[in-house]
């Protein structure tokens, strides 16, 4: 009987069949129909105001009949329509259909729509990313619960999200992600942001095994999404990873340093962000030249600390090099390596150097005598 009356001429006929079978959830049945008056059926329902399943149902139908370029136009229309009722979630999911559909599309005025649909998607990522923080927030209150309510709807501009939420709320890895997605790279501000973000993992933890963990997880997670990019200013990271891990310069917003990291930490960082153990004592030998730092120039307790670090790496690159295939390779990392523990065996046997920093520099110097062997 239903496929008698699809097959037919009569348009009312086919209108009422098409309302039964959405009674029925037998939406696909209508889809699958080579029914001439779908099109007609469904824009008509959507102007006498039936309801969203509808729009849903027409682009399908775009879809399914390979009209990319109106689906993807309803999708992106439907994406940023200002209905409180959709959520964000459904409106990333139309965002996302919406770019397959162009891509499937032959009209170059859809195709060339493409980034700008990306564009988009990416902000309502960093509006999702915004709306679940503060949503798990431990101190979430019923303020916070309003503005978990706020987000879930229509998708805002960056600057919206960066004023309205990310910067009251101090959300400084997400202020990273939109700075990266808006395309903003001004070095001040990307230094600021990292220098936040380090300071929460030593605000925030517990302990000293819970600060390693979540530093190196942390520092590790954006490394992986911003490695070849400005936003990962490695060595500025690791200099400040250094200076406020020593105990020492940690910035006008914090009064007091809860955790000190331990040497053992920094093989674990130079891991996550893909750096050679040769290669971090460059930065640290950099760090300590430069002279910029009075914590590294003048505090017994700043140059002691720099030291053990620089020692544990050195042991940790004597004991690569001990298994090194080939010799060529020994002798370049040797050399390296003995020319950026140089300065530091220097420091410690200075008159004025502390007991402590002479013993540490004894054993960096057994370290170079070592050393000194591989690079022959």
């Amino acid at each position: 009987m239903i496929n008698a009356v699809l097959n037919s001429d009569d348009q009312l006929a086919h209108a009422a069949v098409f309302r039964w079978l959405l009674t029925k959830n037998k939406t696909n049945v209508i889809l699958q129909s080579k029914s001439p008056f779908i099109e007609f059926f469904l824009v008509q329902e959507i102007n006498a105001g039936r309801g969203q399943k509808y729009f849903d149902l027409l682009w399908r139908f775009y879809e399914k009949s390979g009209n990319y370029d109106k689906a993807a136009r309803l999708l992106s229309k439907l994406a940023e329509n200002d209905n409180w009722k959709m959520g964000l979630t459904q409106r990333c999911a139309y965002l996302s259909h919406a770019i397959l559909c162009a891509q499937s599309c032959k009209d170059s005025t859809v195709t060339t729509n493409i980034d700008e649909l990306r564009d988009r998607l990416d902000v309502a990522n960093v509006q999702m990313r915004i709306k679940d923080a503060l949503g798990c927030s431990a101190s979430a209150s019923a303020r916070n619960q309003e503005f978990v309510r706020k987000l879930d709807g229509p998708i805002l501009s960056l600057q919206e999200l960066l004023l309205q939420y990310v910067v009251p709320f101090k959300l400084h890895k997400i202020k990273l992600s939109l700075l990266h997605c808006a395309g903003m790279y001004v070095e001040k501000h990307i230094f600021e942001t990292w220098e936040d973000i380090i300071q929460d993992e030593f605000t925030t933890a517990q302990d000293e095994g819970t600060l390693c963990e979540q530093l190196s997880n942390t520092i590790g997670e954006l490394f992986s999404v911003y490695r070849d990019t400005k936003y990962f200013p490695r060595e500025f990271v690791i200099r400040r990873i250094l200076e406020i891990g020593s105990g020492g310069v940690i910035g006008e917003s914090v009064q007091q340093q809860r955790h000190i990291l331990p040497p053992s930490f920094y093989p674990l960082l130079c891991k996550k962000i893909n750096l050679s153990n040769c290669e971090f004592l460059r930065t640290a030998s950099d760090e300590f030249r430069a002279g910029g730092d009075a914590w590294w120039t003048h505090n017994s307790r700043g140059q002691e600390y720099i030291t053990k670090v620089v020692l544990k790496m050195a042991r940790t690159v004597v004991r690569e090099l001990e298994n090194m295939p080939t010799a060529h390779s020994r002798r370049s990392t040797a050399r390296d390596c003995l020319t950026h523990i140089l300065p530091f065996i220097r420091r410690s046997c200075d008159v004025s150097a502390s007991l402590s920093l002479q013993n540490l520099g004894t054993e960096l110097t057994a370290l170079q005598n070592r050393l000194s062997e591989f690079s022959n």
